[in-house]
C-alpha cells in the first residue's frame, strides 16, 4: 500500500492519490465532480482506471470539519458506468460554512482523501409540478413548484430558465429568464402559432452561490389555437369569395339554361 496522503484540500475535489503497488489496484483518475442541492444531498463521482464493483469494492467516510462532535458518516458508492462510482451524502440543512472531510476507501486501503463544501458547487433540485393555465385572456400561465422552505437560503435566491419549443421540431423554441421570485410566467398567447403542438420545461440556479443549472423538470405539452386577428383572415376571405364567386355565376348559367 502506498503513502498515506494526510494534507486536506480547500475546494472540491482536488484529490490526494495514493501509490498503489500490485496488479489489478483500483486507481482514481483525475478528480470527483461534487455538487449539493443544498437541502439534503451531496453527490460525488469518481472516475476508476478499470471496472469496479463499486457497492462491494468501495467504500466513502465523510464527517463534519470543525465541529467536535461530528458523527462519522458512511456512504456507500454504486456504479453510473462500470468505471465510474456516484455517492449520495446525507448533509442535512447545511449552511454556506460547512465543509466535510472525505475519504474514499477500498477494503483496507485508502485510495484518497478531501474536503468539500456544499455551498461551492451548487445544482438545485429540478421544479416539478409544472403546469399551464388556460383561463388568463390572451395569455398562457405557466406555474410550477419550488422545492425549498421558506427557511432555506434558496428559497428566494432562484432563477429560472423556461424552454418552450415546438413538439414537431424542438430546434424552433423561446427561452424566457425568470429572475423574480414566484415560479410563474405569463406570455401573449399569439406570440406562438396557432394550430401548432408546444412543450415547455423549466430549470433553476442559484443567483448567490457557485454552481450550475437543475435537471430539466418533466415537460408539459399542450395544442396552441387562437383565432386569427381579421387583417390575417382577410386574404383567405378574398381567397375564398373569389372561388366560390366564379362557380356561383357558373351553376345559375347552366340552371338557366
Amino acid at each position: 500500500m502506498g503513502r498515506l496522503c494526510t494534507k486536506f484540500l480547500t475546494s472540491v475535489g482536488c484529490l490526494i492519490l495514493l501509490l498503489v503497488t500490485g496488479s489489478g489496484s483500483i486507481k482514481v483518475l483525475g478528480e470527483p465532480t461534487c455538487f449539493s442541492d443544498y437541502i439534503r444531498t451531496s453527490t460525488c463521482e469518481w472516475f476508476l482506471d478499470s471496472a469496479v464493483d463499486c457497492s462491494s469494492q468501495l467504500c466513502l467516510h465523510y464527517r463534519l470539519m470543525f465541529f467536535e462532535f461530528s458523527e462519522n458518516l458512511t456512504c456507500i458508492p454504486r456504479n453510473s458506468a462500470s468505471t465510474v462510482c456516484v455517492c449520495h451524502m446525507e448533509m442535512n440543512r447545511p449552511v454556506q460554512s460547512d465543509r466535510y472531510q472525505m475519504e474514499l476507501w477500498a477494503e483496507h486501503r485508502q485510495l484518497w482523501q478531501g474536503s468539500f463544501s456544499p455551498s461551492g458547487n451548487v445544482k438545485p433540485l429540478a421544479p416539478d409540478n409544472l403546469t399551464l393555465h388556460t383561463n388568463v385572456s390572451d395569455e398562457w400561465l405557466l406555474t410550477w413548484n419550488n422545492l425549498y422552505p421558506s427557511n432555506n437560503l434558496l428559497y428566494k435566491d432562484l432563477i429560472s430558465m423556461v424552454n418552450i419549443s415546438r413538439e414537431d421540431n424542438p430546434a424552433e423554441f423561446i427561452v424566457y429568464n425568470v429572475t423574480y421570485k414566484e415560479p410563474r410566467l405569463s406570455f401573449p398567447i399569439n406570440i406562438l402559432m396557432s394550430g401548432v403542438y408546444y412543450t415547455a420545461r423549466v430549470r433553476v440556479r442559484s443567483q448567490i452561490l457557485t454552481g450550475t443549472w437543475s435537471e430539466w423538470s418533466p415537460s408539459i405539452t399542450w395544442y396552441n389555437h387562437f383565432q386569427l386577428p381579421l387583417i390575417q383572415r382577410l386574404p383567405l376571405g378574398v381567397t375564398i369569395s373569389c372561388l366560390c364567386i366564379p362557380l356561383f355565376c357558373l351553376f345559375c348559367y347552366f340552371s338557366i339554361t
